[in-house]
């Protein structure tokens, strides 16, 4: 009875380091990709109106 507790523990720890631990890390790295790409546009943006001294929107 021990040794099978042991081999499902076993299992376990090795479907947690194998599958959900990349998986955990492939969707970290996407959100710190967008976050990236969602700064650049930001910057990218605030510059344009910062060097250009004017912004229209439909809004206005």
């Amino acid at each position: 009875m021990q040794d099978n507790v042991s081999i499902v523990i076993t299992m376990l720890i090795f479907v947690i380091l194998v599958v959900i631990f990349p998986l955990y890390n492939l969707f970290e790295r996407q959100d710190d990709m967008s976050y990236t790409l969602a700064l650049k546009a930001t910057t990218c943006f605030v510059d344009d109106v910062r060097n250009k001294r004017i912004y229209r929107s439909s809004n206005l």
